[in-house]
């Protein structure tokens, strides 16, 4: 039971991590300060999901587990980002491949 909790803490502690290194590397929308309309931004960057093993599945984004686990990881940013300062600038994250 212990070592149950253990477990789960420390999954939950890897998605946190997770999580917070995809805000710094996310997609981000910055609207301009002056105008109307966008200057769109992009920010890309990688980071590593440590509680699940790799599949063959995630080559390809027609794959029902790819796009099971990109849209799980796309909810969890927009949360994240709607909940955070960054909400007035956030537009959107978007899961681009695994490898």
């Amino acid at each position: 039971m212990i070592i149950t909790i253990a477990v789960v803490t420390v999954s939950i502690l890897i998605i946190i991590g997770a999580i917070v290194a995809a805000i710094v590397i996310s997609l981000v929308y910055v609207k301009k300060s002056s105008g109307s309309g966008y200057n769109p931004r992009y920010f890309r960057g990688s980071f590593r999901i440590l509680d699940r093993n790799y599949s063959d599945d995630y080559k390809d984004s027609d794959n029902f587990e790819y796009r099971m686990l990109a849209a799980q990881i796309e909810g969890i940013l927009e949360e994240t980002f709607k909940n955070s300062e960054l909400k007035a600038q956030y537009n959107m994250s978007k899961v681009i491949g695994f490898r």
